[in-house]
């Protein structure tokens, strides 16, 4: 191979480089995939080499997955959430095609180099009678109508839909994206916001749009939302994003406020755990706890007197708590509101004294039980255990030794009572609560301060606060736990900077 991009990043490809004037270095994990693009092509894979080519400039963009370090299913109801951009990334390379087809491509594990494929001409994301984009709700009936096999590709081709929309201008020439990723699918890592991060980041540079990295964002959390149809909050989109590499990304869920980076003081790293089971934000245990979240959070505004039963909830105007149940008070709570709240009803009960609750992204079953009052706790806890661990953060940066280890521990205090407060909601499960009592056991003797369940619960990743020196301990915990279980055991460790993208020209060759 030979070396381009000004000697950085050497060997990275035959076929592109960065423009001779530009002073950067592409990341790693693009260079992987843009090396991984030119043996495919110089292999001639014939689901690849008909759709790319060297003659013309591409678009790199990757993003990073996220640990939740605090905060998690909290973001719904208006918390302070904690987020590490991970090391892990999904990378998208993006160019334009003459077939007017909007094609994704993406890698298959243990599939012998057969990649995905979803393939639509354009004008399939386009209303024939308008001559517009495709609404979300088209959208999302589209993919409805589509196989199985194709689902995967909303996250992309919304996208794509959602830019349309944006610029009210609706491209008819083709587009083909690879994807290339390393944020496990399924784990509570934000997989699905990464892939979109990443292909809004390519998107926007192939449409050239200039929407800043906190729109993009917002924006994808859209797809998410109305086109996908998980009920995700903002949190994992705005750490991809917008994330700093080594800090905690601190949002104030109204909708959206993102505050100065909280660093991890030094002599501390956070990890993650995989427990090996299965999370979907889609699942029904994080819509149940979510739909049970707003029946107390309108119980509650009944028994405040702002909004009595009649009041429909489109129409309600929340003066005090400004519509989220993290703006009230633990002691205001407790006092006044918690034996207000019903312990479990069904739908169709809540259904019998309210028309609906106040979120628009999820649906009120009648025949299902919900946990009302645990669920509304939850956050109002939690709102007050990520500004705590993040005063203890900051308060720790500057500590003599014995403060330091003090600090520490209350950190990994809040972080056990979250935990708690996931199993309280239901989402607990039996593997993620054996990596937290294994690590509690351990404790602080072996440089661990707490650890708690991440995302959207029902599984996934564990984060672990602990002492820098702690990392073989972890790791021993993880593969004794793999080893005990059969399953899970990977480890993340390290951080990298939020969503970046690239423009990569031809080689000339002579």
């Amino acid at each position: 191979m030979h070396a381009h991009l000004n000697g950085t990043n050497e060997g990275m490809s035959d076929l592109w480089q960065l423009d001779s004037g530009l002073s950067q270095q592409l990341p790693d994990d693009i260079c992987a995939a843009v090396q991984w693009l030119t043996e495919l092509m110089q292999a001639r894979h014939e689901q690849v080499a008909p759709f790319f080519s060297s003659s013309q400039r591409l678009l790199a963009a990757r993003a990073p997955g996220r640990l939740d370090v605090m905060g998690g299913i909290a973001d719904y109801s208006g918390s302070t959430v904690l987020q590490l951009p991970l090391r892990e990334s999904t990378v998208v390379l993006c160019q334009s095609v003459a077939d007017q087809q909007f094609r994704v491509l993406s890698q298959t594990d243990g599939s012998d180099g057969v990649l995905q494929v979803f393939s639509a001409p354009v004008t399939d994301f386009i209303d024939t009678d308008s001559g517009q984009a495709l609404s979300d709700q088209s959208m999302r009936d589209y993919f409805h109508q589509r196989p199985d096999k194709d689902q995967w590709a909303a996250y992309v081709a919304g996208v794509f839909s959602v830019l349309m929309q944006q610029i009210n201008v609706c491209r008819t020439d083709g587009v083909v994206l690879l994807i290339s990723s390393a944020v496990p699918i399924g784990k509570g890592v934000s997989s699905s916001a990464a892939l979109e991060i990443a292909s809004m980041r390519a998107l926007c540079a192939w449409f050239d749009l200039k929407i800043s990295s906190h729109q993009q964002a917002v924006l994808c959390q859209r797809v998410e939302n109305h086109i996908v149809g998980a009920p995700c909050g903002l949190m994992d989109q705005m750490a991809s994003s917008c994330g700093q590499k080594g800090a905690l990304l601190s949002m104030l869920c109204q909708p959206d406020v993102v505050g100065s980076p909280v660093h991890i003081p030094d002599g501390l790293a956070v990890w993650g755990i995989d427990s090996g089971i299965r999370h979907a934000v889609s699942g029904a245990d994080y819509g149940t706890v979510r739909v049970a979240t707003f029946m107390g959070y309108r119980y509650l505004l009944e028994a405040a007197g702002i909004a009595s039963r009649d009041v429909p909830a489109r129409d309600i105007q929340d003066t005090r708590w400004h519509g989220y149940l993290a703006n009230i008070s633990v002691a205001e709570f407790n006092q006044f509101f918690y034996t207000q709240l019903p312990e479990k009803i069904t739908g169709q009960h809540f259904l019998d004294h309210f028309d609906a609750t106040t979120d628009n992204v999820t649906q009120i079953h009648p025949e299902r039980t919900y946990a009302v009052r645990a669920c509304t706790v939850h956050p109002v806890n939690e709102h007050f255990r990520v500004r705590l661990f993040a005063e203890l953060a900051t308060s720790a940066a500057d500590a003599a030794p014995a403060q330091f280890e003090a600090l520490a521990n209350l950190m990994g205090e809040c972080m056990y009572q979250s935990h708690a407060g996931y199993s309280s909601c239901g989402l607990g499960s039996a593997g993620t609560d054996d990596l937290v009592a294994r690590l509690r056991a351990v404790g602080q003797t072996a440089g661990i301060y707490g650890a708690r369940i991440t995302g959207g619960g029902s599984g996934g990743v564990v984060a672990v606060l602990a002492g820098v020196a702690a990392d073989a301990r972890i790791r021993s915990i993880a593969a004794e736990y793999m080893a005990d279980s059969g399953w899970g055991g990977y480890v993340f460790s390290g951080s990298s900077a939020g969503a970046c993208v690239f423009e990569l020209i031809p080689v000339t060759v002579g």
